[in-house]
């Protein structure tokens, strides 16, 4: 009775919310209307913006229950389970005592804008009693305001208890507003602070960025975290360039094809104290004990680097419609694949790399010198298109579409592709 009624709560302070709002223009509030896809470095991931995978099952954002909310499968497709009723989510986390989500509350106005826009807030759904705690309404003030002052759209849980959040902040510079990542990192303490003059381990000039372009470097614990900042209409903005997990070796949140955060360096890589970083169109290596610049490669033609896949000293990565295999010990590299013309890449790993054109889907293996197309499945809705998100998890591909009635991202086709 106690998870219902908290569920209940949570699901009518979202439609109280959001009633009122509907005959608004949605441009004017849904700033990840554009086509996007989510590369996951693996397909059991326990995170992601709206699917995940735990013990066996795959979560993620449905209404085929009849209700819209966060539901549950098998990998086989098999029981699907009704887990939480929301009407959207943003970034997601599933852990043994607990389901983190960033989730829709509602339309927003920010203070010095003239236009609302879709707000996502985190929660924590505890999974034994489904009590739900909402991050903002902590006592920690400091939290409470970051929590009230971004969307949070990435959630990361390291070895050591830390959480990884990756945040969204727009603000409007009329006649334009922006988009702005950043990274918080939270302990038990509350917010680990990282000020930008003084970085733990590096800051530099980004080259080919221009004037006042700086590439700054933190070490926390094992988390590395990645900062680009530069000047603009006399501004200072900071950006997030990446995160990354010292242990586990990995680039905590992958590229999207609409969030643009792969335009700046960010670190992706490391092979004992030097760690490779990846920006525009090049690869540089630092020394994380020195901060000397261990070796510079052009890594592509000029496209921009989007997703990397490592293993070991070799490394995938897409830029625009390319895929190029790098060597990163003797730094070379060889274009492997270019897509047809309007095909974009929705999923990479070492062995494989799915692609979308219209309504199919193209799948290539990667095993070889040279990719090899090896077949394709044909969805019953266009893929590409400026509503739409996919993203895999569990063998399954899920195609998301927004609906400018409902102002939410609905599943439109979910699909095994193995």
């Amino acid at each position: 009775m106690k998870r219902r009624l908290f569920i209940a709560l949570f699901l009518l302070a979202g439609l109280l919310l959001t009633g009122c709002c509907y005959n608004s223009n949605p441009a004017d509030y849904d700033f990840d209307r554009e086509f996007s896809a989510l590369f996951k470095h693996s397909d059991g991931e326990p995170s992601g913006k709206k699917t995940a995978c735990y013990n066996g099952r795959i979560y993620y954002l449905s209404d085929e229950s009849g209700e819209p909310g966060l539901h549950s499968m098998l990998q086989s497709g098999s029981d699907v389970r009704l887990e939480l009723r929301l009407l959207d989510i943003r970034a997601l986390l599933v852990e043994e005592d607990a389901i983190w989500c960033s989730a829709y509350v509602g339309i927003t106005q920010p203070q010095y804008w003239d236009s609302p826009w879709r707000s996502f807030r985190l929660f924590r759904i505890d999974r034994a009693t489904g009590e739900i705690e909402r991050v903002a309404d902590t006592p920690r003030k400091q939290v409470a305001k970051i929590m009230n002052e971004h969307c949070v759209c990435g959630i990361y849980r390291f070895q050591n208890g830390m959480l990884g959040l990756q945040t969204l902040t727009v603000k409007h510079y009329a006649p334009h507003s922006s988009q702005s990542y950043g990274v918080l990192l939270l302990d038990g303490n509350g917010p680990v602070d990282l000020p930008q003059e003084h970085p733990t381990l590096m800051a530099r000039s980004v080259p080919g960025s221009g004037a006042g372009a700086t590439f700054l470097l933190w070490r926390q614990g094992d988390a590395l975290v990645g900062v680009r900042t530069y000047y603009r209409q006399e501004m200072y903005v900071k950006n997030l360039a990446g995160l990354f997990d010292l242990a586990q070796n990995r680039e905590i949140f992958p590229a999207e094809t609409a969030a643009q955060q792969y335009r700046d360096a960010r670190p992706f890589h490391k092979e004992e104290n030097v760690v490779y970083i990846a920006y525009e169109d090049e690869i540089e290596a630092y020394h994380m004990q020195t901060g000397n610049v261990w070796m510079h490669m052009q890594a592509t033609d000029g496209e921009w680097i989007e997703e990397i896949r490592t293993d070991g000293m070799d490394c995938l990565l897409t830029a625009g419609r390319e895929l190029w295999r790098i060597d990163l010990k003797a730094r070379t590299g060889s274009l492997i694949l270019t897509l047809p013309e309007e095909a974009v890449y929705v999923s990479l790993t070492n062995s494989r790399a799915i692609a979308a054109k219209g309504k199919k889907l193209l799948f290539y293996d990667l095993t070889g010198e040279q990719a090899e197309q090896t077949g394709t499945m044909e969805l019953s809705t266009r893929i590409v298109d400026r509503r739409n998100k996919v993203e895999c998890a569990g063998g399954w591909l899920f195609l998301y579409r927004f609906n400018d009635k409902t102002m939410r991202d609905e599943l439109v086709e979910k699909v095994r592709i193995g």
